[in-house]
């Protein structure tokens, strides 16, 4: 048995749940990659079998390891937790945790974030990401609760320190004085991604193609934005097809309420409340919402499981409960009270030709302070 183990260990495979387009459910161990097609090792047997026959592949157990404090992503969606990061002239190298050093041009890089994310300015640092500049924009980190931008030219980062061209003048920026920097240009590619592959660490790749690595025990991972880099089996959590999965972070909702525990002054309206703190996306395909908001979109029809994970933000540290409820058709179908602290916790429900899905988050027995939810990669599956 310890033979057998470690024999699967060296391997770098993984035991994942098949979804298959048609058909049941079934157990493998995906041991690599050709294009258009993954190597799996079903009942001793190695097949290769076909992308287009599949819906997804997931991690047989659960495993999401403590991600990095820092994040990159690319223009493509692509979105990385990262240790470290350097640019010289028009390149960035960006140090993965555990899979490596990923270099890429510079251009291809949107946002990249150099401190944990913080319910004191998470608000503030998406208003940043989501408008489109021309130039770059450090933004910078004034106190615990205030961000502050100025525009001009990264010109390279080394030692924790960011050198930045400001009206013509270079000043070094450390790393400690900064939130992040968000990076000017072209738009994201319009190629929508053929799959989605996470890691246990967060990482989401959008992906167009996969192939077969040099290296045993790894797959080589070709994204929308023409990123290639080879990247460990053992440490995957999930690769789901286009076809067979829509996020809800990018689907539009069909209803969107916010409601304040307290009543608003006079003069702000429910628009601009909901603006300042209703439900948001943020670029890891995580919706954010508040007590006391609901999200609401419609099913199309194929679609059989809702899938999600619920958490507390968990830098909030004030504050006590709040109430989570998914409803299909109107109908409660999972509901928990979280509470400061926890670990995630896992959604996987049957949509049983639901033709609408609610996300509710409300206020505990305790007011609303601290109910900041994460619902992280909130997808219906087929």
């Amino acid at each position: 048995m310890f033979f057998l183990a470690t024999a699967v260990l060296l391997a770098g495979g993984l035991f994942v749940e098949v979804q298959p387009v048609d058909g049941e459910a079934y157990q493998a161990e995906l041991v690599g990659a050709v294009e258009g097609a993954v190597q799996l090792n079903v009942d001793g047997e190695t097949r290769q079998v076909p992308l287009a026959d599949l819906r997804s592949l997931r991690r047989s157990e659960a495993d999401d390891r403590v991600a990095a404090s820092m994040t990159a992503t690319f223009r493509d969606g692509t979105h990385l937790p990262i240790d470290d990061v350097t640019v010289a002239e028009d390149r960035v190298a960006l140090k993965l945790r555990r899979q490596g050093v990923l270099e890429a041009p510079l251009k291809q890089l949107a946002v990249l974030r150099l401190r944990p994310a913080a319910a004191a300015v998470d608000d503030q640092w998406a208003g940043y990401t989501s408008k489109p500049q021309a130039n770059d924009q450090l933004v910078i980190r004034r106190g615990t609760d205030t961000l502050d931008a100025v525009g001009g030219a990264v010109t390279g980062i080394d030692n924790r320190t960011v050198q930045f061209l400001l009206d013509g003048a270079p000043i070094d920026a450390p790393f400690d004085r900064l939130e992040g920097i968000v990076f000017g240009g072209a738009d994201a590619p319009s190629q929508r991604p053929e799959m989605r592959i996470t890691d246990v660490y967060g990482a989401v790749w959008n992906a167009r193609a996969i192939y077969a690595a040099d290296q045993a025990g790894h797959l080589v991972v070709d994204t929308v934005g023409g990123l290639k880099h080879p990247i460990r089996i053992d440490l995957l959590r999930s690769i789901e097809l286009s076809g067979g999965v829509q996020m809800l972070t990018e689907a539009e909702p069909a209803q969107v309420t916010f409601q304040p525990f307290i009543a608003l002054p006079e003069g702000v309206s429910q628009s601009v409340a909901r603006g300042w703190l209703g439900p948001r996306t943020r670029a890891d395909q995580t919706l954010v919402l508040r007590s006391r908001s609901v999200l609401r979109y419609r099913v199309e029809p194929g679609f059989s499981r809702f899938v999600a994970s619920v958490q507390i933000d968990p830098t909030v540290t004030l504050g006590g409960q709040c109430e989570v409820r998914v409803l299909l058709n109107d109908r409660v179908a999972w509901q928990k009270t979280l509470r400061i602290g926890q670990p995630a916790q896992e959604i996987e429900l049957p949509l049983d030709n639901a033709s609408r899905l609610s996300i509710e988050v409300d206020y505990g027995d305790d007011g609303d302070v601290g109910d900041i939810v994460f619902v992280r990669e909130p997808r219906l599956l087929k």
